[in-house]
């Protein structure tokens, strides 16, 4: 079972009206392994980390996570599923009237029958990993953008997940912050938190990713290792390093 994909997507089809997203988009991923996700704004990259957790439904193909196909759940049947799968949504999508410590405590009293001084002791030990102690009163309009973005990650990993899909997590922050954040994400990896990072970030792809796959007009055009990636003679794939600002040394 050691070779056996924690998560495999066979076969997507998606469009949005006449706009065709994903044409048969397949690929594995294997436990503890990160996989960067890149492509152009609108090759569907978030699109594709929704329909893993069923806010989006593919069109055809089926995505299975351990040997289980998913893509036809329910909405009750896909909540273990987003206990085992963590998004850590773009914006950190934290509940603004609650207070860090109830919008890092609602998954487990929903969830589990933990007792009061068992979900201090999680969030607090999250809040640790995100390196954000002390912050449990505040609320979220008290919290620069960064800090948002660590508070999102320790909500979504608040309930163990096998998974975590990253959306976008370094965007719009400043260089300090992009920092903690990509040390965090080192954090879970070394954990063996499996992962799907969709980023604009080239360098953070390439120091975190274990696999780089990148989408273009729907199809998977290139899936290997950084190192490949950054040598690849693909012109396709030389525009986009070169578009989205990464240059050759």
């Amino acid at each position: 079972m050691s070779g056996q994909p924690l998560l495999k997507l066979t076969n997507i089809h998606k469009r949005f009206g006449q706009h065709v997203v994903h044409d048969g988009i397949s690929f594995e991923l294997n436990k503890g392994e990160t996989l960067a996700l890149l492509g152009k704004s609108g090759t569907g990259k978030s699109v594709l980390l929704r329909m893993i957790i069923g806010l989006e439904n593919p069109d055809e193909g089926e995505i299975f996570f351990q040997d289980k196909v998913i893509s036809t759940l329910d909405e009750c049947q896909y909540t273990q599923v987003r206990m085992d799968i963590a998004y850590a949504f773009q914006g950190g999508a934290l509940f603004d009237s609650l207070t860090v410590f109830e919008n890092l405590a609602y998954p487990l009293r929903e969830h589990t029958k933990m007792k009061f001084s068992e979900i201090s002791e999680k969030v607090n030990q999250v809040l640790t990993l995100v390196e954000l102690q002390g912050i449990q009163n505040l609320m979220p309009s008290d919290l620069s953008g960064g800090m948002k973005k660590r508070v999102g990650l320790a909500r979504a990993i608040i309930m163990n997940p096998q998974i975590i899909l990253y959306d976008e997590p370094t965007a719009g922050l400043d260089p300090q912050n992009r920092k903690n954040v990509l040390q965090i994400v080192k954090k879970l990896k070394l954990q063996g938190l499996a992962s799907i990072y969709v980023t604009h970030d080239i360098p953070a792809a390439i120091e975190l990713a274990d696999r780089i796959m990148v989408f273009n007009n729907g199809s998977v055009i290139f899936n290997d290792n950084s190192f490949n990636f950054i040598n690849s003679t693909s012109s396709i794939i030389n525009e986009f390093i070169e578009n989205e600002g990464y240059g050759h040394d």
